[in-house]
Order: structure tokens, then sequence, then C-alpha cells
């Protein structure tokens, strides 16, 4: 159900796009008769090859484990996910001498540098992991991670064509950039990190947002055609941005920044 609800969902963003394009004489007016016969065969060939790969990626959908130790000395981290299609869900660990652990199905490429003043961590899928489109039945990864609660952190989303799904309770996020195209996300920000910087780049994409009580926010949104719903109860408008009232006072805020060409945002 969820797959049918994202593809229709890309298919008419695209098909709005194609037509506002059209009407300011962007594309050719036969444009159509180009569009439709090129969809049916992308699809087409999708549904011929989709056996083949499935074959070609029984072996890589088996889920492994990952746990990568947080060594003496380290007080603060940057962690990198590259995520592509698929299923991604980050939230707060229990082992307090784990930096960064989980299952992984489909796989998973981790790098560690301690070069850096601050460590970072990328976690990446394999460079022969071939997954389908999402919303078309194709299998994509499915990442299940616990982060470190301990120390503070710095954390970079670049998703594809999946669901995303990140509960930061309880970790000490200090920043977090979300680079997204055609997906669906929702982010339960930080409750006790202080001070904690939101970024969102997306396409055509949902984003939820999520702030917990008793935490203050700076929201500013520089959209295209995306829709912006924001809780002005919690977060009055102010000009150009929506501020809670106690924000410069509050021990725990997050300052957001939102930039979208076609989707939705929710912020509440």
């Amino acid at each position: 159900m969820r797959a049918n609800r994202l593809f229709w969902g890309i298919l008419l963003a695209l098909i709005g796009v194609i037509l506002l394009l059209q009407n300011v004489d962007f594309l050719p007016g036969n444009f159509w008769t180009i569009f439709w016969p090129s969809l049916l065969i992308l699809v087409g060939l999708w549904v011929l090859l989709r056996p083949r790969l499935r074959q070609s990626q029984a072996s890589s959908l088996e889920a492994e484990s990952l746990s990568l130790p947080l060594d003496s000395g380290i007080t603060e981290a940057r962690i990198k996910f590259e995520h592509g299609a698929g299923r991604l869900q980050i939230a707060a660990g229990d082992n307090p001498i784990e930096l960064v652990g989980g299952t992984f199905v489909g796989g998973v490429e981790s790098h560690v540098d301690t070069t850096q003043s601050i460590p970072s961590v990328k976690l990446s899928a394999r460079d022969n992991f071939v997954a389908g489109p999402v919303f078309l039945g194709g299998e994509g990864l499915h990442w299940d991670v616990r982060l470190n609660r301990q120390i503070p952190l710095y954390i970079k989303l670049s998703t594809g064509a999946g669901e995303t799904r990140v509960d930061l309770t309880g970790l000490l996020v200090k920043e977090i950039k979300l680079e997204t195209g055609a997906s669906s996300t929702e982010i339960t920000l930080p409750d006790r990190a202080g001070q904690t910087h939101v970024e969102v780049e997306a396409g055509a994409a949902t984003v939820k947002l999520r702030v917990p009580e008793g935490v203050a926010a700076r929201i500013k949104a520089e959209t295209g055609l995306s829709s912006v719903t924001v809780d002005t109860a919690r977060f009055p408008r102010q000009d150009d941005v929506y501020i809670s009232p106690n924000y410069d006072m509050a021990a725990n805020r997050v300052d957001i920044d939102i930039e979208g060409g076609v989707g939705s945002f929710d912020i509440r």
C-alpha cells in the first residue's frame, strides 16, 4: 500500500511539473507524445528485468550486524548515511561503549576516519547492490541503526526513494542535515541536546519534523512549489520565520532551515 501511494505521488508530482513547464513554454508542445511511450518502455523494462535482479540480490538481502566501538578519547563524532532506496530507521542505542550499531539488510560499507579533529563514520550501500525502484516493487536496503547517546553527534542523511524514520530522542545531536529526493522522511528532533541546527534540502519529498514538547524552535522555509505546514500555536510567525515565544531563553532549542522543490513539509 505504501509503495502504491509513493508511486502515484511521484507520478502526479512529475506530471504537475511537466504541465507547469509546458505552460511557461519551457517544453515543446509535442512533449506528451514522447513522455508516455518513454514511461511505458521504462516500466516494461523494469517488469522484465526485476526477476533477474531479485535473483542476483538474494544473498545481499540477508541481514548483517555491525558494531563500531566508542574508542577512548572520542568526545564527539560525525556520522554520515548514504542510504539510497529502501528503509532507514535511526534511534538511540543502549550500549554506552558502542558508537554505531545495528542490522543492515542489503549490506553496508563502513568507513571510520579518526584523523580529523572530529572523528567521522560513513555508512554507505555496497557498490554491487542493485535495487529497483521501491515504488515499483523493487527490493531496497533496510537499515535499523542505533547511535550512542553519551556524546555530541553531527549527522548527515543522503537518502533516495524510500522511507526514513529517525528518532533523535535521548541523543545529543548538535546538527542534522537531510538531503533527499523522492522520499518520505519523518524526524523526531532531540529533546536534551541544548542547541541543534537542522538543514533540509528536499526534492519531490514528504518531510515531517517533530519538535518534542519543551523544546523551542526557529523555523525558516524557502520553498518553490512545496506546501509548508507549521504548528503556529507553538511557533507563531514573525515576518519570514516561525519562532517559539521563549526561543532565546530555552535550554533546549532547534534552528530549522528548509529548502524544498516539489513536496510537502510538516513541522509541529
